[in-house]
């Protein structure tokens, strides 16, 4: 099977911290169920989420997404074939924003503030994949 990453991101329609809660149960329950990993970064301003999987799952899963009314102008910032996962564990786990330091965003985003939709998929992956590994640390 040839596995699928792609990254988008979105801005948010007023999410609550309960809100984020519900997306994570249901995309950790469905992604149980088509073999889809990856990540979701939120902050009251920017929704960034990686998605892995096979490219049926992840074309369905993606097709949910854009049907979500949590949310506005979604962008893919990158859809690739890959060999691995980088998130191999995680049917979809939360990461804030906010422990992103300001030494992260320089190292991965062209400003100083975060704004995904100026960032290539590779920088936007680096930075996830930086913040999972804390967060599990």
């Amino acid at each position: 099977m040839t596995l699928q990453t792609l990254i988008y991101c979105s801005r948010p329609n007023d999410l609550r911290r309960e809100d984020v809660d519900a997306i994570l149960a249901s995309s950790e329950r469905n992604n149980a169920i088509s073999d889809v990993t990856g990540m979701l970064l939120f902050d009251k301003d920017h929704i960034v989420q990686v998605l892995e999987g096979g490219r049926g799952a992840v074309s369905a899963t993606f097709a949910r997404i854009l049907n979500d009314p949590r949310h506005r102008d979604v962008t893919i910032v990158s859809c690739v074939d890959t060999r691995a996962r980088m998130f191999p564990a995680w049917r979809m786990r939360y990461v804030s924003r906010l422990e992103a330091d300001q030494m992260d965003l320089l190292r991965f985003s062209p400003s100083r503030t975060f704004a995904p939709e100026t960032m290539t998929g590779d920088a936007l992956l680096g930075l996830c994949v930086e913040l999972s590994r804390r967060q599990a640390a």
